[in-house]
């Protein structure tokens, strides 16, 4: 099953823009519930439902399952890996560890790496285990309702 989606384009229309396919925008955050929660992850699973098939709606429900790092960026980074293996790789075996993107440049650069510093001051870093402990909050109500399907 390929996928040939615009991922940016698709994910802002699933949402109706309320997340930012842009890890660059999350860089540096924490897991938090404004930014990716269960409502949103039902709007991925519903636009991957009608534009890419069943068979990858419900491999996102198994890839949301097996995720342990749900911060916005690095669901991001991991939901790109999911989509180039054509929706059928399920357990991203290492999560998106990085808050960056190397490929921004000038003033770009410049204003990432001062949102960088302030979220540092004012996210704190957090053990795995809490992000792992907060992710659960992020994808609970999801899998609740996708418990068949995984």
């Amino acid at each position: 099953m390929k996928t040939l989606l615009d991922l940016k384009t698709a994910v802002e229309r699933w949402t109706n823009k309320r997340f930012t396919f842009d890890s660059n925008y999350y860089a540096g955050r924490g897991v938090s519930l404004s930014d990716l929660n269960s409502a949103i992850l039902e709007k991925i699973y519903d636009g991957l439902k009608a534009d890419v098939g069943e068979k990858a709606a419900k491999n996102f429900v198994r890839f949301i399952n097996n995720l342990k790092d749900l911060r916005a960026a690095a669901f991001i980074e991991a939901f790109e890996q999911f989509s180039r293996s054509g929706c059928e790789q399920v357990g991203i075996s290492k999560a998106a560890q990085t808050d960056k993107r190397d490929a921004v440049y000038g003033d770009s650069r410049d204003a990432l790496a001062v949102a960088l510093v302030g979220s540092a001051f004012m996210y704190g870093k957090n053990s795995l285990e809490q992000i792992e402990e907060a992710s659960l909050d992020i994808k609970s109500e999801f899998l609740d309702r996708h418990r068949a399907e995984i």
